[in-house]
């Protein structure tokens, strides 16, 4: 409560308007946020210290401007732009996880083309061209972005790619790939690509993902079932 009265308290003295509600009507966020890649950030507002993310928000008329978390954003109902459109009060949580995710994408891919060009891995390198190409990847590109994001330390649940899968030949990458490697981007199948996953011969993942973070180099070294066997 001692650290909502202090932001609430400091928002005011940055504004024109002395009431809070008037305060925070003054200030918007349009879209510009930093992604620290680690829990090392403060919000100008509050006394959280450990943001990975930060929101820059401006006072449109005293034009003071913060780097703030996303629970002061909307605590204070500071309005959120998405190009020059104010996104509705019922939308605002989810346009900021959005936001998040559209941040950790980015972060994923580009320690993915690292990987690729120290490795000199051309596949992986096609399969990340072919994603900044066209928005989407194909199961055999998803399992070589996937498997590259997980050694770069980063959880594979926290990073979502269209899949494409409407082919013949996506639907044989579908049959071939090893159920290990379809559990990394499970997440991302679409309700009709559960459906054909399962029509394939795969199960839906049955333990949570740290155990699979654990197992992880075993199983890009060793036959999937041995592995499978361990945690299932």
């Amino acid at each position: 409560m001692k650290s909502c009265a202090g932001a609430e308290k400091k928002l005011v003295a940055l504004s024109r308007s002395k009431i809070i509600g008037k305060a925070s009507e003054e200030w918007r966020h349009d879209g510009l946020c930093q992604n620290l890649e680690s829990p090392i950030a403060g919000c100008d507002l509050c006394a959280n210290n450990k943001l990975r993310f930060a929101f820059l928000i401006q006072n449109q008329t005293t034009h003071e401007k913060m780097w703030v978390g996303a629970g002061c954003l909307l605590r204070f109902q500071i309005p959120i732009y998405s190009g020059g459109v104010r996104v509705p009060a019922h939308r605002a949580r989810d346009h900021l996880a959005e936001l998040v995710q559209m941040l950790v994408t980015q972060e994923a891919m580009a320690r993915c083309t690292m990987a690729a060009m120290e490795q000199q891995h051309s596949a992986l390198a096609e399969a990340i061209i072919q994603y900044r190409m066209h928005g989407r990847v194909t199961v055999f590109e998803a399992s070589l972005i996937f498997s590259a994001v997980e050694k770069a330390n980063m959880l594979t649940s926290d990073v979502v790619l269209p899949i494409y899968l409407r082919r013949e030949e996506d639907l044989e990458q579908l049959r071939a790939i090893p159920r290990w490697s379809l559990w990394r981007f499970w997440h991302c199948l679409k309700a009709e690509q559960v459906q054909l996953a399962l029509l394939c011969g795969h199960k839906a993942p049955t333990t949570e993902h740290s155990k699979l973070v654990r197992y992880q180099r075993q199983t890009d070294t060793k036959p999937q079932e041995d592995c499978l066997g361990k945690i299932d």
